[in-house]
């Protein structure tokens, strides 16, 4: 084992289920895609953006049209935001628990302390599914808030400014609610209950489908998923990604019997059709990208055989 600095400039990006190894140095203004690996012997990265396992080097345009003041001024309200979003969750979570504090000290008062302790632990299980219940809720409704529909806050062919108000909302409800309703949605563990959830948040999900409760998603709206689907832990289905320093939004479409891998990452606009598609574990679907029935494996995803593992 060995250890080394890593070092990244300013105005990078490194997206999910990359790995960057000790001693590397990325440059400024670089993007790493996800499920890339970038070794202490890359080079040349300043505006580019990395992909892929073997790496591959895409140019990236230079934006000089961020403004910095504007950007800390986000940053800045960002921070107070979450404040606030904290203590507001802290509300219910509190009341809960003080009701359930209440019902013990009530029941041993007038009973017995071990009767007290049997309906705390027979109650746990209600005490936290309501609190993920009001958690959940919260999510719902700061969703509606901040952005509405997907569809309508950011439709396919529009584009959103790094400096921009509509980019500041997308950020921000990113930051406020994605850890809260994964958490809520561990907890309880339930396949129904994570795609009544996505339903209730505008995915359009069909019968049977199941969803780990870790899978990452967020323009809910844009996305839709066939029947008797399979979607394993930590997947990501990402409808949005950043081009040229723009936010742009695309929907995904999971065709029936579609299975996603383990820390799969399908990227927005890609189109898979037909009714056995396979996307193996770690595999990285690109924007656009065209998926038919087969199993599909890699990073960027290229269709296999199975059988003798070549393409």
């Amino acid at each position: 084992m060995s250890f080394a600095k890593v070092i990244i400039g300013d105005y990078c990006t490194i997206l999910d289920r990359s790995v960057v190894e000790a001693g590397a140095k990325l440059e400024n203004n670089v993007l790493v895609a996800s499920v890339t690996v970038i070794s202490k012997d890359t080079k040349d990265t300043q505006w580019k953006k990395l992909i892929g396992i073997p790496l591959l080097r895409l140019g990236l345009t230079e934006d000089n049209s961020m403004t910095d003041s504007v950007l800390l001024f986000y940053e800045v309200l960002t921070y107070f935001l979450v404040i606030y979003w904290l203590i507001l969750l802290s509300i219910p979570i509190l009341s809960i628990y003080n009701g359930y504090i209440m019902m013990f000290i009530k029941i041993s008062s007038s009973s017995s302390l071990l009767l007290g302790f049997a309906a705390l632990v027979a109650s746990f299980p209600f005490f936290i599914i309501l609190t993920c219940g009001c958690l959940l809720f919260m999510s719902y409704v700061m969703k509606s808030l901040l952005i509405g529909n997907f569809n309508r806050f950011l439709p396919p062919g529009e584009v959103a400014h790094m400096d921009s108000f509509k980019l500041f909302r997308w950020q921000l409800l990113n930051t406020l609610i994605l850890g809260t309703i994964e958490t809520s949605l561990m907890l309880i563990n339930e396949f129904w209950l994570t795609s009544s959830f996505w339903r209730l948040m505008g995915a359009r999900i069909g019968k049977n489908a199941m969803i780990d409760p870790d899978v990452f998603i967020f323009e809910a709206d844009m996305l839709k998923i066939g029947d008797d689907c399979r979607i394993e832990d930590m997947a990501t289905l990402f409808c949005h990604k950043f081009s040229k320093g723009l936010l742009e939004m695309e929907p995904i479409t999971i065709p029936n019997n579609a299975y996603i891998g383990s820390h799969a990452v399908i990227l927005p606009g890609c189109k898979i059709s037909g009714n056995h598609v396979k996307v193996m574990p770690l595999t990285h679907v690109l924007p656009r990208e065209q998926l038919s029935d087969g199993v599909w494996h890699g990073s960027p995803a290229e269709l296999i055989d199975i059988e003798y593992g070549i393409a």
